[in-house]
């Protein structure tokens, strides 16, 4: 295996998958000229951030099997661009990244001087921020491929940690369970070779090295012992012996003797080697006890997390070896103490998060998975910390569409009931929005009410192409940034139609439902001829969308009519949504006020043949994964006095 993790996940899990490409970028496998593998991913050059008066000509990440050079060791990847300048000069642009994609050395910018031959010079000779240039350029594909990564991380500890469980269980009574007891083990070193080799965050080495000394310990002391009772045991006696006894005689009557002497010998060695695995087991659990005590005297942050890490592992290892009939209070003991650590690392690892100590969380990652609950997550949410909800989504496993927070003691049924709920303009909650987004969280998952999420931005926007609203802003950016995402819109669109026919009983918010399913119609025209996506439509969709959106305005019209003069409110909506429908006439622009009358129910969506993108074959399944269209990697908000300080985790900037 290479020492490159991020190497090793695109060689034994992309590539091998047949994946070739990563978000926009193409994958291919490549040979340095001195021999070394690595990977190269082609970027578009469509995603040009050059200046002007600087021509991209070609830009690509690069991802080493082994380090060609001094600052390769230091580096898991790195981007390499070249371009040309008004004077028609070529230049190669190479800036080096790590694990958590930090630049590790100033960028090395090159001048060509022919022949394939590049004369370095200064990055100051050209007025550009080089590295916030490459980060811009490969920041998409880089956050795709480490979010496949971490999945795949995930997944690996998924499987390891039930064996864990059941060596820990195995390993109470050794000389019955030994040979399930070494399988087990021997499952959980493979997986944690497999995790460690690919595992960027965390160095697993130490923790192999422990559970092969351990595999081996247990093999040759136990098994060893076991296998010379038994031998003992299988010698021939006089007994069986076809030799007339007469003839025997003294000689018989020795081997018997001997036998029995051997078998002894064999049982107290056992029983030997069990008390000494015993006594040593207890001793280091008396040590690990001990270095319990100490932690709260320690006053220094980075002693007192180095000593919890250790601490934690030494316990864990004694969990994982417990010797064969150790006393149910030392048991007792032992478990106690585990929750003990447990909980000094929460707290340790919450109050380091609390005062953004990002580097010293980081390094106690391997405790993550405790530390990373739900509370710190409700607390993210609670003080709309949007640094701390990246953190934590970024390093933890959390469920997004299924989790229900718990703030101020109020039950939420989805994290979008509580967003929405606080004040959508202020800049904290449009940035936490933000970095929901990023991570695909839904804003079709309903709310208490049964009434999508989406819906309250839809009709808190005028009109939504021109829309002030910092969320809907956006939602809008986002939506612009490919047509992808545009035909994605369409799936929200046909589900909004859905939802409307859910609320028949209720005349006013049936038309409110009804005028926010035309405001998307509108925003779904507008954005196809601001973009120029004109020829993505054929005429006859074109006609189709216009006339369901004609339709849809007479039946709100015709509702809000009725809702008007009617007498009876006893179906009102919550209080959550009180707001004054706006009418729907002026919010469609003016191909929707010439489009025909007559009604339609048939759907289509971007042509595939046009767009290069997979048809949406929308399903009401669906909704809850989202559509792929609100990830929002670059929106950012201005700062004001009383938000969170802004700051971009450690594994972007931490300069």
């Amino acid at each position: 295996m290479s020492s490159n993790k991020l190497y090793n996940f695109v060689h034994t899990v992309v590539f091998k998958n047949d994946n070739q490409s990563v978000d926009k970028a193409t994958l291919f496998q490549q040979t340095h000229l001195n021999g070394t593998p690595y990977y190269l991913l082609q970027l578009s050059k469509k995603s040009n951030a050059f200046p002007d008066g600087l021509t991209l000509i070609e830009h690509h990440i690069s991802i080493y099997k082994e380090p060609v050079s001094t600052v390769d060791k230091k580096s898991e990847y790195h981007y390499t661009a070249i371009f040309k300048d008004k004077q028609k000069k070529t230049y190669r642009l190479h800036v080096y990244f790590d694990q958590f994609n930090e630049m590790v050395t100033p960028p090395h910018l090159d001048l060509d001087t022919g022949n394939q031959q590049y004369e370095s010079i200064k990055t100051d000779e050209l007025d550009v921020d080089w590295f916030a240039l490459s980060h811009k350029m490969s920041d998409s594909v880089i956050t795709q491929l480490r979010k496949e990564q971490n999945q795949q991380c995930t997944l690996l500890k998924n499987k390891i940690e039930p064996l864990e469980k059941k060596t820990t269980q195995l390993s109470t009574d050794l000389t019955k369970n030994k040979k399930l007891y070494l399988n087990t083990l021997s499952q959980q070193i493979e997986l944690g070779i497999q995790l460690d080799a690919i595992n960027s965050k965390e160095d697993k080495q130490k923790e192999i090295e422990f559970l092969q000394q351990m595999h081996q310990k247990v093999s040759s002391e136990i098994t060893v012992a076991y296998k010379k009772t038994k031998k003992s045991k299988n010698e021939p006696s006089s007994s069986v012996s076809s030799v007339p006894a007469i003839i025997m005689g003294d000689s018989n009557e020795k081997k018997t003797s001997t036998s029995l002497k051997k078998q002894k010998a064999a049982s107290k060695n056992t029983k030997d080697k069990l008390t000494q695995l015993h006594q040593e087991f207890m001793q280091e659990m008396k040590r690990s006890a001990d270095a319990l005590l100490t932690i709260e005297t320690i006053g220094n942050e980075s002693e007192k997390g180095v000593l919890i890490r250790n601490i934690y592992k030494q316990i864990e290892g004694l969990q994982l070896t417990t010797p064969p009939s150790l006393p149910n209070d030392s048991i007792q003991a032992l478990n106690k103490m585990q929750q003990r650590i447990t909980t000094i690392a929460r707290k340790h690892i919450h109050y380091l998060l609390s005062k953004n100590k990002w580097d010293e969380a980081l390094a106690l990652s391997s405790l993550f998975s405790v530390a990373l609950d739900d509370a710190i997550f409700n607390q993210a949410l609670r003080q709309l910390n949007p640094v701390l909800i990246d953190f934590l989504l970024e390093n933890g496993n959390y469920d997004l569409d299924r989790f229900k927070p718990k703030i101020n003691k109020k039950d939420y049924s989805s994290i979008m009931e509580f967003l929405f709920q606080c004040d959508l303009k202020s800049s904290n909650v449009v940035r936490c929005f933000d970095v929901l987004l990023t991570y695909k969280m839904s804003l079709l998952r309903k709310n208490s009410d049964g009434i999508p999420c989406l819906f309250r931005l839809i009709e808190d926007a005028e009109q939504l192409i021109d829309a002030t609203h910092p969320m809907v802003q956006a939602l809008i950016k986002n939506l612009k940034k490919s047509p992808k995402n545009i035909c994605g819109l369409r799936g929200v669109i046909e589900y909004f139609k859905t939802q409307n026919n859910n609320f028949t009983h209720d005349i006013k918010l049936h038309a409110r439902m009804m005028t926010a399913t035309i405001k998307l119609y509108s925003l779904f025209m507008n954005l196809n001829i601001e973009m120029d996506l004109s020829a993505e439509m054929n005429f006859a969709e074109s006609i189709d969308i216009l006339v369901q959106a004609d339709t849809l305005m007479k039946q709100s019209n015709a509702l809000e009519t009725q809702a008007s003069t009617s007498v009876s409110d006893t179906d009102s909506v919550t209080d959550q949504f009180t707001t004054t429908s706006t009418s729907a006439t002026g919010s469609l622009p003016e191909q929707f006020t010439t489009a025909s009358a007559s009604d339609t129910d048939s759907v289509t969506t971007c042509s595939p043949e046009k767009t290069g993108q997979v048809p949406l074959n929308f399903q009401r399944g669906d909704i809850y994964g989202g559509f792929g269209i609100f990830k929002l990697s670059e929106y950012s908000i201005e700062s004001t006095q009383d938000e969170v300080p802004e700051k971009t985790l450690m594994r972007k900037n931490n300069k």
